[in-house]
Parts: structure tokens; C-alpha cells; sequence
């Protein structure tokens, strides 16, 4: 990802703000402008036919560990976490 510069009018930036903490109550974690602007123009994107999705994007998706996989990951590391924590380590 690279960083670029985008001129926002102060009522523009308000609105953002507003929503950014408006999002963030509703969500439980922090939402921020620059994710919301990234959201917004990949929605207008798609909506003008082009291709968003690049490789590294897809990768990440491929590698999330989220949606039907999720539960079965969260036990996987809960049972190893447990065996790890039996173990007694020594410094010698």
C-alpha cells in the first residue's frame, strides 16, 4: 500500500470525524478516516467495472481465519495453548 495526500474541505473532515467515532461506538474497535476513504473509493471502483481485488488482497483473504474456520482455529490454538502451558522450562 502507498501513502498519498488528499486535500479534504474542513466539512468534510467533520462529517468523517463523525462518523469515524460514530462507527467505532457501534463496532467496539476504531474505525478510522483513511479506512473509510479507502472503503468508499474501492466501492466506487467496483462500481465503475474495474478490477480492485490485487493479488496480495486475495492472499490475505485466503489466509484469514475468519468465517467458517474461525471456531475450529480459536479451539486448535486454546488445545496447544494448553499443552504449552503445562510444560515446565528450565534455564540452564
Amino acid at each position: 500500500m502507498e501513502r498519498t495526500t488528499i486535500y479534504l474541505s474542513d466539512t468534510i473532515k467533520k462529517y468523517l470525524l463523525d462518523i469515524s467515532a460514530e462507527e467505532t461506538r457501534k463496532r467496539g474497535k476504531r474505525i478510522g478516516m483513511a479506512e473509510m476513504i479507502r472503503e468508499a473509493i474501492t466501492v466506487y471502483l467496483k462500481k465503475k467495472g474495474k478490477p480492485v481485488d490485487t493479488r496480495e488482497i486475495l492472499i490475505n483473504r485466503m489466509l484469514s481465519t475468519r468465517g467458517t474456520l474461525s471456531d475450529e482455529f480459536e479451539k486448535r490454538v486454546k488445545k496447544v495453548r494448553k499443552k504449552l502451558n503445562k510444560w515446565k522450562i528450565e534455564s540452564v
